[in-house]
């Protein structure tokens, strides 16, 4: 998206879809506050892509990268009123925008390679091969998919050992749309329980999600449903020794994203035992 093309935005806004008042409060969401009151209270509808060039030229590339992804989402949200008659809360959006910020933020560092120990479990960055485990381990790769046309979100895991054969698949959906962030971290909790059930005992558990592998190293939470789920992950770890959570790169993730791609066409909880077709080409 380029921050010319404002068109689709301005029909958004403007077109009987959603107010002024109403994109304000997304604003406030995506965590822009100064910036809505030293700009927005003079903000003309009739004037919105004088207001992105403003952004763009005037304000910090932080301030800039969350109203673009702001508008995408507000465009987003839009066509879901009109193909799905599904309406969004200003929160919803405003969170969903921030949240691709966050992750796009983190995608975009490329820092040196992290170990950070937390406890006794090894939290690692920047992997963008999939490799195989150490000897006597398991890896386990996990994802979310947000499936917001219909309404759900998809949790999976794919299980290998240390030669790279497949051990097990698990895909999970429920009916609810979740934040970025909510999804990926239930997604990882899930999985520990899954492991944990198998009586696993040595497994490398691998996230693209930047943000949630970060939290997880980290000392600092607030009071929000995502950081609850953190720590329940993070309890769930303190009580295996050898589980590990790493963040790799999309690339070294494959066969979890498209699995969960692909899972809303099975039940709603199922687990393989031998691989499923849409990964055979990444495990065989």
């Amino acid at each position: 998206m380029y921050p010319w093309d404002v068109v689709p935005y301005q029909e958004a806004v403007k077109g009987h879809v959603y107010g002024v008042g109403w994109t304000g409060s997304c604003l406030r969401e995506v965590r822009c506050r100064t910036f809505v009151c030293a700009a927005y209270a003079s903000w003309n509808l009739e004037q919105l892509t004088n207001f992105v060039f403003d952004v763009c030229c005037s304000e910090s590339r932080d301030i800039s990268g969350r109203v673009a992804l702001l508008l995408w989402q507000i465009w987003v949200a839009r066509n879901d009123i009109i193909w799905n008659d599904a309406h969004h809360t200003s929160t919803s959006i405003g969170r969903a925008a921030l949240d691709a910020w966050l992750q796009w933020q983190e995608v975009h560092k490329h820092p040196s390679p992290m170990v950070v120990q937390h406890g006794h479990n090894w939290v690692q960055d920047n992997i963008s091969v999939w490799e195989k485990p150490s000897e006597m381990w398991l890896k386990c790769n996990v994802d979310a998919a947000f499936h917001d046309c219909n309404h759900l979100t998809s949790f999976v895991c794919c299980v290998r050992d240390s030669r790279g054969q497949f051990i097990h698949a698990q895909t999970k959906w429920q009916w609810e749309n979740m934040t970025v962030l909510e999804g990926e971290a239930i997604a990882l909790l899930d999985v520990i329980h899954f492991a944990n059930v198998n009586r696993w005992d040595r497994v490398s558990f691998e996230s693209d999600s930047a943000t949630l592998v970060q939290v997880l190293s980290s000392l600092g939470h607030c009071d929000s449903e995502f950081y609850a789920i953190v720590s329940n992950i993070i309890y769930q770890l303190s009580l295996h020794f050898n589980f590990k959570v790493k963040f790799v790169r999309w690339q070294a993730n494959m066969v979890a994203h498209t699995l969960a791609r692909a899972t809303c066409s099975w039940a709603s909880h199922r687990i393989f035992y031998s691989y499923p077709s849409c990964i055979k080409h990444l495990v065989d």
